[in-house]
């Protein structure tokens, strides 16, 4: 009888060495498997589930942990501290929206905006009014200009219009123009008298830089060689 010869000890035939790697191959792919639906149903059932933040008062819709109560009117959900900061980031940006702010000296303003301006669009059909700088850049000056007793801004260069229509009234308007020398580096044209830089106040019907010499109801300058402060006030009448 012939007999099949003996696989060698600590050595396993070639079918099973195969059968093994299947096995193994199918557990890891059920452990895969698992693995994938485990965390599926964990991150949509359980608190691993994307946050969105909604607006306070939305149904259904849980509060921070962490955050804080706001009173609110009668049938909506209280606010949250993250809510509330929003809502005040918000308000502080739209109030800054309404001043100047701090610019270099060639052209920029240091002198804040009057609280009363409100925006060019509000006075649309109405003439307008606005303070307009031109002429020559750096001639050593800031003119702080005031109109009918409120501070309106501050001007160093040419180009530059700020709408003051809220500050007019009929009848006699008043403006105080202060001017201070600046330091010798902000004057490029020291001595010369035909560097001028003028400030006007101007009227239309829409506020822009080039205007007609009947549109300009009255102007201040200042020369580069000049070199003492100076306060001047000068009046228009409205009808």
């Amino acid at each position: 009888m012939t007999q099949k010869p003996a696989v060698p000890p600590g050595k396993k035939s070639t079918l099973a060495v195969i059968k093994g790697a299947v096995l193994d191959l199918f557990v890891l792919a059920l452990m895969l498997c698992a693995a994938v639906f485990g965390g599926y149903y964990w991150g949509t059932h359980q608190k691993l589930a994307v946050v969105e933040l909604v607006p306070p008062g939305t149904p259904g819709a849980r509060e921070a942990v962490g955050g804080t109560k706001s009173p609110t009117n009668a049938g909506n959900a209280t606010a949250t501290t993250t809510a509330a900061s929003t809502t005040s980031a918000a308000s502080t940006a739209e109030t800054s929206s309404t001043s100047s702010s701090p610019n270099d000296a060639n052209g920029g303003s240091t002198g804040a905006a009057n609280s009363t301006a409100k925006a060019p669009a509000k006075h649309a059909g109405k003439t307008k009014y606005w303070l307009s700088s031109t002429g020559t850049r750096m001639i050593g000056y800031a003119i702080a200009v005031t109109v009918n007793g409120q501070p309106v801004d501050n001007f160093f260069a040419p180009g530059k219009q700020v709408d003051i229509t809220d500050m007019v009234k009929k009848g006699k308007n008043t403006v105080a123009f202060d001017a201070k020398v600046l330091e010798d580096r902000f004057n490029q044209h020291k001595g010369d008298e035909n560097a001028v830089m003028t400030v006007s106040i101007d009227s239309g019907s829409v506020i822009q830089e080039s205007v007609k010499p009947s549109d300009v109801l009255l102007s201040y300058k200042r020369n580069a060689a000049e070199t003492e402060n100076y306060t001047d006030t000068k009046s228009f009448t409205v009808e």
